[in-house]
């Protein structure tokens, strides 16, 4: 009887501590593979990927990943380097877990420790020589003369960028995971286009296009997230890039693209959150990588500068 009491009373403590049921705390207990030993433990530790209750960390300075559980995920995302406090450490069939809080997330590159993306040299482009000018007249003639005005060395992101790396290892870019995942969001299903970003990430952070696109599922309702989203895949790209020259980063080159979705994404939640300056500052980087404009962002940029609200423009 009292061994029965015993277990009860860790089999509650469990349950306080992970948020796990009765039955579920129990069977974790019975299995015999937790150390259930009350502990604190403070660290620093990178989000690799979150979940509805629980975000999965490599803890800076030790081997392997640890599954937090914990209501304290919702502004967490992935890349993120947050301090850890874990009250409870154990395993579960060979899956590390803790419960405590995860907090204090910032953007530090650096602690990542990621290898740049390689970029291919497409040598120098004459814009001038390919492209169509803009007239005088048009209101973007005079920053496509100055961008424009000498050949500038180009480039392209690798595949791993657009598709991921289980895709690129694959050769087979086409297969897009961010393409199920926006079928999954445009029928409604966010939570399980987030779940696929979410493990790609966990794969690879330098998966570019899958930050941008968690990016635009909180875009609406959480712009803060969203910047987050971006930014990361902006610093992260920003590691392959020579950062001493006056580069051009063509949106005809399909790697490139998320690149500048993040820009632009990045760009118009500033713009959202009233953040203008910052906000004209990205378009006009955009602008610079490249002078064709594919996406449209001189008007963007225009309406900053003429004082359009972020309100007014996408109500328009």
């Amino acid at each position: 009887m009292t061994t029965q009491k015993t277990l009860k009373k860790r089999i509650r403590a469990r349950m306080q501590q992970t948020g796990e049921r009765y039955t579920q705390a129990r069977d974790v207990l019975l299995a015999g593979d937790v150390d259930d030993t009350p502990a604190l433990v403070e660290a620093r530790g990178i989000v690799l990927k979150v979940n509805q209750r629980s975000a999965r960390v490599r803890i800076l300075d030790e081997e392997g990943e640890v599954t937090f559980r914990t209501s304290m995920v919702w502004h967490l995302v992935p890349g993120h380097v947050v301090d850890v406090k874990n009250t409870k450490r154990w395993t579960y069939q060979g899956d590390a877990y803790a419960s405590g809080t995860v907090e204090k997330p910032t953007i530090d590159i650096g602690a990542l420790g990621l290898e740049p993306l390689p970029l291919e040299s497409l040598g120098d482009r004459d814009l001038r020589k390919i492209h169509e000018p803009f007239e005088e007249g048009d209101r973007y003639a005079p920053l496509w003369l100055e961008h424009t005005r000498q050949p500038r060395p180009a480039y392209e992101f690798h595949d791993i960028a657009w598709s991921g790396r289980r895709a690129s290892d694959a050769g087979d870019i086409e297969d897009c995971p961010v393409d199920d995942a926006m079928d999954m969001k445009e029928m409604g299903d966010l939570d399980g286009a987030r779940a696929l970003l979410m493990e790609e990430l966990h794969d690879d952070l330098r998966y570019l296009d899958a930050h941008v696109h968690l990016g635009n599922i909180e875009f609406d309702l959480f712009p803060e997230k969203a910047l987050a989203h971006y930014e990361l895949a902006i610093r992260i790209g920003a590691l392959s890039l020579p950062a001493d020259e006056d580069l051009l980063l063509p949106w005809g080159c399909i790697t490139n693209r998320p690149y500048h979705r993040a820009l632009s994404g990045y760009g118009q939640a500033l713009w959202k959150l009233g953040r203008r300056s910052e906000a004209e500052a990205v378009f006009e980087r955009m602008l610079a990588l490249n002078p064709p404009d594919n996406l449209g962002i001189r008007e963007l940029l225009f309406a900053i500068r003429d004082g359009v609200s972020w309100e007014m423009w996408a109500s328009e």
